[in-house]
């Protein structure tokens, strides 16, 4: 073995490794293994084409969305496709151009949350049309009649529910409008 440093090749003992293991504390932040890593920075690739196409929508607001960046982490959102961390990153450009409350929950967060709560109960009506008019606005593209969810209880009852949802999904972004 050939030495090339000076402290090895005057006796000295070679140093010490500076190199960190960070896979224990990328687990506690990401909450998963290394394919939940993977995927974060998947959607942080996303995250930047979505900026660059927003910034050619408004480039008088790029500077806002360029530092809008650091917002658009949703941990709800990482096992999920690319498509509705799309409409996540969307709709917070879209709340950054008018300069609204980055912290209650988007339409893709809620449509995770409508998700969740399902795996544990039936949803009832109320909450099916909410969750069917929140899938559309994520999805514009996808066929309405594919579901028949009825009307409202009483007008406007759709709305309310996602309201309250968007709430309990409200973090804190470090919302600065803009």
């Amino acid at each position: 073995m050939e030495t090339t440093t000076n402290e090895a090749k005057n006796g000295a003992a070679p140093a010490a490794s500076t190199r960190v293991d960070v896979t224990p504390l990328c687990e506690a932040i990401f909450g998963g293994g290394s394919a939940r890593i993977e995927r974060a920075f998947d959607l942080m690739s996303v995250a930047e084409e979505e900026i660059k196409e927003a910034m050619r929508k408004a480039p008088r607001k790029a500077k806002a969305l360029r530092d809008s960046f650091r917002y658009l982490y949703s941990p709800e959102l990482v096992l999920f496709a690319d498509d509705l961390y799309r409409s996540h990153c969307r709709e917070i450009f879209g709340r950054v151009k008018r300069g609204e409350d980055l912290s209650p929950g988007t339409d893709a967060e809620c449509l995770v949350a409508f998700h969740e709560a399902s795996l544990k109960a039936p949803p009832n009506a109320d909450f099916a049309r909410a969750m069917s008019e929140v899938f559309f606005r994520v999805f514009p593209d996808r066929p309405r009649e594919v579901f028949d969810v009825g009307s409202e209880s009483y007008p406007g009852r759709t709305g309310e529910i996602v309201a309250e949802l968007r709430k309990k999904l409200a973090r804190d972004r470090d919302t600065v409008r803009r």
